[in-house]
């Protein structure tokens, strides 16, 4: 009987990829930045990303780094291109809806830290489930 590769589990080649030295260099980043453990973070990027998207991971996140939630110190405090289009770990209209709610609270005088530190948590639990 033949067996197709689309109907293999491939978590193994995925852990494998993400195995690499580039590749934790990024796990870490992201771990740090949405304090979550890499375990968690690796879980969620084998659950929603291809091959192709792992691959080019860390090659991403340089250019999130680089170019990604430009003009915006929510966003880019937040990561919301990053987790959107660079990593697309959370749907777009997810992640606006957080950044949307997180300038309002800002701008309502709530402190700027707790604000952003409020948004962090909901990323997490997103990234989680």
């Amino acid at each position: 009987m033949v067996e197709y590769l689309y109907e293999k589990d491939l978590r193994g080649m995925q852990f494998n990829i993400l195995a690499s030295t580039r590749h934790e260099w990024v796990i870490a980043e992201l771990s740090a930045r949405y304090g979550m453990r890499k375990p968690e973070i690796r879980r969620g990027l084998i659950e929603r990303l291809d091959m192709i998207l792992l691959e080019n991971l860390p090659a991403r996140y340089e250019g999130w780094l680089a170019r990604g939630d430009a003009g915006d110190d929510v966003a880019r405090a937040l990561g919301v291109e990053l987790l959107t289009v660079y990593i697309p770990l959370i749907e777009d209209s997810r992640m606006q809806h957080i950044a949307e709610n997180t300038r309002e609270r800002i701008a309502t005088d709530d402190a700027r830290d707790e604000s952003i530190a409020h948004a962090l948590a909901q990323i997490r639990e997103l990234i989680r489930s």
